[in-house]
């Protein structure tokens, strides 16, 4: 059971779903990541 507030950490071994990931972390923070042309680059 995990406490309220815990974290969960996985490896994500496949570059598309890291790709994935990452592209849905960035368009979430658009005040930090908001350039588009900056947020293919990463």
């Amino acid at each position: 059971m995990e406490r309220e507030g815990s974290m969960h950490f996985d490896e994500i071994a496949c570059g598309a779903d890291k790709s994935r990931i990452c592209s849905s972390i960035l368009r979430r923070l658009p005040e930090w990541f908001g350039l588009e042309s900056a947020v293919r680059d990463y």
